[in-house]
């Protein structure tokens, strides 16, 4: 059974050379940052060539020198590039159910006015 999520932010452009968690810490620095991961939220990373996303669905710190780690999904898509309207579908096949679509929806646009600004 796969775990529902709800997505807390999107952050595109990332260079999915460096690792999920190089890439998470970047981001947590960032002023974009959207603050820390509830219960069942995710980030979702998108690849500067957007045919590679992360959901990054958890973080913790452990052991007594506090080594980062994370919980997330790495998926390949092999059809070109990212498509919003197939989101739900991606996420299945990386085992994530998603819910509140509709946010997402709102994320997108933010980003695409940023983008064209």
């Amino acid at each position: 059974m796969k775990q529902e999520y709800r997505l807390k932010a999107i952050v595109f452009g990332l260079d999915f050379r460096r690792t999920e968690l190089t890439n998470y810490l970047e981001y947590r620095a960032s002023k974009a940052f959207q603050g820390d991961l509830g219960s069942r939220e995710c980030y979702l990373f998108v690849s500067r060539g957007l045919n590679q996303l992360i959901w990054v669905l958890d973080y913790r710190q452990e052991g007594d020198a506090g080594q980062m780690l994370i919980d997330s999904r790495r998926w390949r898509i092999t059809s070109g590039v990212w498509s919003p309207e197939l989101l739900g579908d991606y996420a299945a096949e990386a085992g994530i159910k998603l819910v509140g679509i509709r946010s997402f929806r709102k994320l997108y646009e933010n980003w695409r006015e940023q983008k064209a600004a």
